[in-house]
């Protein structure tokens, strides 16, 4: 991203992804603390339970890579790494031991001796860790604050020409839940609830269902039938299974769309559905 658009779009792109990560870790239930790490036991579970902790504290590992070793250095230790395992299922253990040999042992002093253990078995975001600070966010903080505080009008919010990830970053950074006639103004003007972007869509829906928004069900109901992804939809259905309103609702919904998504999915969700009816 950096490459193609440049330094303030990767760094808003960061600053997504440590939201998301935050977001992730902080719902994990007490029995799911073990999602929380970069190498979890994934024996008998589902093979996609890593979700944004994956992708997003694996990204916020390799920066700090970056950020000890120095870019040049971490990119061609990459490149090395991509050369030798093309086409080939790799491990764990193998990362590791090819990153002491290339990168700890040739360049001594740049890591303690528990910095694997705190990033790859670790759960959650280890104390030391290093961010990328995104001005393009810090605007967007500011903006939703006096929106929420009265004191920026919906009509004058500056969100015409805003990003995804902006979108993303002001509609799951609000309060919750929020008086219905202030989010009922801001879908006049911006249409969220009809929103063709599916990760729009998707932060909308569930500050609607915590704000107790009306007149939701059918186009979620559309989303959840026709969106397959399960980072997209298992939050939502745990969001509806919890409300009293909307429990049946999303019962309803999941025994019509279950047959559409993959297995891993449906393994997922059939556990999630499973967990509410106790």
């Amino acid at each position: 991203m950096e490459a193609v658009y440049g330094e303030e779009r990767a760094g808003l792109e960061w600053g997504v992804g440590e939201q998301d990560l935050r977001m992730t870790l902080a719902e994990l239930a007490p029995d799911e603390a073990w999602r929380g790490g970069l190498a979890p036991d994934l024996a008998g579970r589902p093979a996609d339970e890593g979700s944004a902790i994956a992708y997003e504290k694996g990204a916020l590992f390799l920066y700090q890579l970056e950020r000890r070793f120095g870019r040049a250095r971490l990119d061609a230790f990459l490149q090395g790494w991509f050369d030798r395992h093309a086409f080939t299922s790799v491990t764990t253990p193998q990362f590791v031991a090819e990153l002491q040999r290339e990168l700890i042992a040739k360049y001594p002093g740049r890591v303690d001796e528990q910095f694997l253990t705190r990033w790859i078995d670790g759960v959650g975001i280890p104390e030391d860790a290093e961010f990328v600070h995104s001005a393009v966010l810090a605007r967007v903080d500011d903006v939703r604050s006096r929106w929420e505080k009265g004191t920026l009008a919906t009509q004058d919010l500056p969100a015409g020409r805003w990003t995804t990830q902006e979108w993303l970053h002001f509609i799951t950074r609000m309060t919750r839940p929020q008086p219905v006639p202030r989010l009922q103004e801001l879908d006049q003007q911006f249409h969220l609830t009809q929103s063709g972007n599916a990760e729009i869509a998707h932060a909308w829906y569930r500050l609607a269902i915590a704000s107790a928004y009306p007149g939701l069900e059918p186009t979620l109901e559309r989303y959840l039938t026709s969106i397959g992804r399960l980072k997209l939809i298992r939050p939502l259905y745990e969001d509806l299974l919890r409300s009293p309103a909307h429990a049946a609702f999303a019962r309803r919904v999941y025994a019509e769309a279950r047959p559409g998504y993959h297995a891993i999915a449906q393994l997922a969700l059939d556990k999630v559905m499973q967990e509410e009816t106790r």
